[in-house]
């Protein structure tokens, strides 16, 4: 074992690099493990640095008392699977302690949540100013691509007018799988960006060719995005803190399976994921549905 916590960042950086990680995926791997190494051991002599020692780790921080949050638990389980995997190549999961009961596991958004919180917006733009309707407007926009095409955070910046209104698809470049694909833009999408494109070009507004480009050339930034799911969440009387900004993509894939049966190569192609596994993880069936299929195959004639 390298001594040094820097070697076993680096040595880990180019063992994910050869596992053809995406640069991103990498990124938050590091990330967490530098976090280990560097506050929770305290010690610089790693010489003893094995499965035992991470154990202690994952029970103490993995736990139902964690102080980490449902999704970012997630995350730190998928880079902790991978640095133990590289430590000692072995098959040792931490899977199993990650309570079931996170919100991360399962889709906390339901159709009628989504209906409050564009009801909330479209009372809020009767009384609004001309900036305040372009911010409830892009909201309106985001809420509605998040929950029709399945997008990730970082990748709304791809979406442009002319895409929409003209081609009517979608390309994400370069995505988190480090893959280019198409999406096929749905009616609701086309109507709300139309919404958007009529109010800024009646008003005489300069704006860009891309949706969440702001007027100084700066994007519209993930921590907004976050913030926005938020506060139309709390405006709504949803309890924010199990709404986030991938809870509008896990509504997407939970939907798209419930209308179009396992279609999970289709669904895999439109999300970017590079595996079946990955995309199973996101279509986990809403209570309702659950409810509906049972009372299809249940007896009838108990009376």
């Amino acid at each position: 074992m390298p001594q040094s916590q820097k070697e076993i960042l680096l040595n880990f950086k180019q063992h994910l690099e050869k596992d053809d990680k995406s640069k991103n995926t990498i990124r938050g791997y590091v990330s967490d493990v530098k976090i280990f190494l560097f506050e929770m051991l305290d010690t610089k002599d790693l010489s003893y640095l094995d499965k035992s020692i991470i154990k202690i780790y994952t029970d103490k921080f993995f736990s139902e008392d964690s102080p980490y949050k449902s999704a970012s638990l997630q995350k730190k389980k998928h880079s902790w699977n991978a640095f133990c995997k590289y430590i000692e190549k072995s098959e040792w999961k931490i899977r199993k302690r990650i309570s079931k009961s996170y919100v991360f596991q399962s889709n906390p958004l339901k159709e009628e949540d989504f209906e409050n919180m564009i009801f909330c917006i479209k009372q809020r733009l009767r009384k609004s100013s001309l900036i305040k309707t372009i911010m409830l407007l892009r909201q309106k926009v985001f809420l509605i691509c998040g929950r029709n095409l399945g997008l990730r955070a970082s990748e709304f910046r791809h979406l442009s007018f002319e895409d929409i209104m003209k081609k009517e698809i979608v390309t994400i470049k370069n995505s988190k799988a480090g893959n280019h694909r198409t999406i096929p833009i749905t009616e609701s999408v086309k109507k709300v960006v139309t919404e958007l494109h009529s109010f800024l070009t009646k008003n005489n507004i300069f704006f860009s060719d891309f949706i969440f480009q702001k007027g100084n050339g700066k994007f519209i930034s993930t921590r907004t995005l976050q913030r926005w799911i938020k506060q139309l969440a709390n405006n709504a009387n949803i309890p924010a803190e199990v709404v986030y900004t991938h809870a509008l993509r896990h509504a997407f894939a939970t939907n798209f399976i419930e209308q179009n049966g396992e279609q999970l190569i289709h669904l895999g192609n439109v999300m970017g994921h590079r595996s079946v596994e990955t995309t199973r993880r996101y279509t986990k069936p809403s209570h309702s549905h659950m409810k509906a299929m049972m009372e299809k195959s249940s007896f009838k004639n108990a009376a």
